[in-house]
């Protein structure tokens, strides 16, 4: 399998926890963070943006909660083989902070990413990383003025790390955002921005001379939006031609590779009001739609992150809306065709809402999925989790922060 993969987008302004770090560019928080058991009382949101697990007794999910849906925190998962429990730590901005993506390499070293807002400024990049005993915060570039968010981050080695995203000038100027890791230092990188509404939502790294970044990016003259990869060859980041079935809405957010001549990505389309979902593979010339699991009539597909295992085994998952409801969406690729896999949604009802944002799998029958779930009207956006066991997906018991 070609390096470990992070997952993607869960664009929610939240916030993070921490604790004393001993990287270069760390920032100390006064105590290190204790394993919370779960509390007794639901906060009004939580939410999973993103998993990554380096080995079946080790597995993270983040995100951000919020008491009252106005002041939001990072939200630490960490699963150690028996249950779900929450880390602590302390949130940069006074506001909201995100935590939108994850990585682990190994049960000592993790990297997430996002961002954080404090009242009258503008958002700044979020890096965190996991040490083997707590979370810090890392010094991490917020190159523009206005708005500066990372989605997804992507690792091969402790000195090997990419993060995208985009920035938001205050000009109203949208721009890709792609930053690395050194092992000393996270810098940004150029990379190339098609038009001035450009954004990155998902990074796969494959070694030091293969990532690969995809999105979206608006045509030169505003009347439609394009899939958007670019390819790193160890020198530069350069676009590469992608297909577009659609000729006005096409989208990019989940990407991951296992060789120089297997990578996929998934994302969506829309044309004439429908939503179908998109598929993309490289075989090492070029990239070709490539087709998506059987749809059930009247379903609108979003498969939206991407976890390959290996070249004949890719989990997918995002939702799918049918009759006003959003239900949860998890598609496995076996080597020759994409299939639906049966998955819970425990938000049952009409007009209720069930959204997976990441998905990671260390084997055939140790796999992750993590999102979040609404009940219409309930006022609880709660944290989803669910695991494949090599036969069925089930729901996980996520911890409560404390």
């Amino acid at each position: 399998m070609a390096g470990i993969r992070g997952s993607r987008l869960g664009l929610a302004s939240a916030a993070l926890g921490l604790a004393a770090g001993t990287m270069a560019g760390a920032i100390p928080a006064s105590a290190a963070p204790v394993a919370n058991t779960p509390a007794t009382a639901a906060p009004a949101i939580m939410q999973l943006n993103g998993v990554s697990a380096s080995s079946a007794s080790s597995a993270w999910a983040v995100g951000n909660w919020s008491r009252n849906a106005t002041t939001y925190k990072v939200l630490i998962e960490h699963w150690t083989g028996g249950r779900w429990q929450t880390l602590p730590g302390r949130s940069p901005g006074n506001d909201s902070n995100t935590l939108n993506s994850v990585v682990a390499l190994s049960r000592s070293q993790a990297w997430a990413v996002g961002d954080y807002h404090t009242n009258g400024q503008s958002l700044k990049t979020l890096v965190e990383h996991w040490n083997g005993k707590s979370w810090a915060v890392q010094s991490s570039p917020s190159p523009v003025k206005g708005n500066n968010t990372l989605v997804s981050v992507a690792a091969t080695s402790s000195s090997n790390a990419w993060a995208v995203g985009y920035t938001l000038s205050i000009s109203g100027a949208q721009r890709t955002l792609i930053e690395h890791w050194n092992g000393r230092s996270w810098t940004v990188q150029r990379s190339p921005s098609p038009s001035s509404s450009s954004q990155l939502t998902a990074v796969a790294a494959v070694s030091r001379t293969n990532v690969w970044a995809v999105g979206y990016s608006d045509s030169s003259d505003g009347t439609a939006t394009r899939t958007l990869i670019e390819h790193w060859d160890g020198s530069s980041w350069k676009v590469q031609t992608s297909p577009n079935p659609s000729v006005t809405q096409n989208y990019l957010c989940g990407i991951d590779a296992t060789s120089g001549s297997n990578a996929w990505t998934s994302g969506m389309y829309v044309e004439a009001g429908f939503q179908g979902p998109l598929m993309e593979h490289w075989n090492g010339k070029s990239w070709t739609i490539h087709a998506s699991a059987r749809q059930p009539s009247g379903y609108e597909y979003d498969p939206c992150s991407m976890f390959a295992l290996s070249s004949g085994s890719i989990w997918a998952v995002g939702s799918r809306w049918h009759l006003n409801a959003d239900h949860t969406l998890i598609e496995h690729w076996n080597g020759s065709t994409w299939k639906v896999q049966a998955s819970p949604n425990p938000a049952g009802g009409d007009m209720d809402e069930n959204v997976l944002n990441g998905v990671t799998a260390t084997s055939g029958t140790n796999a992750w999925a993590a999102g979040w779930s609404y009940v219409r009207n309930s006022g609880h956006k709660k944290a989803l989790i669910e695991h494949w066991n090599g036969f069925t997906w089930k729901l996980q018991t996520a911890a409560l922060p404390g």
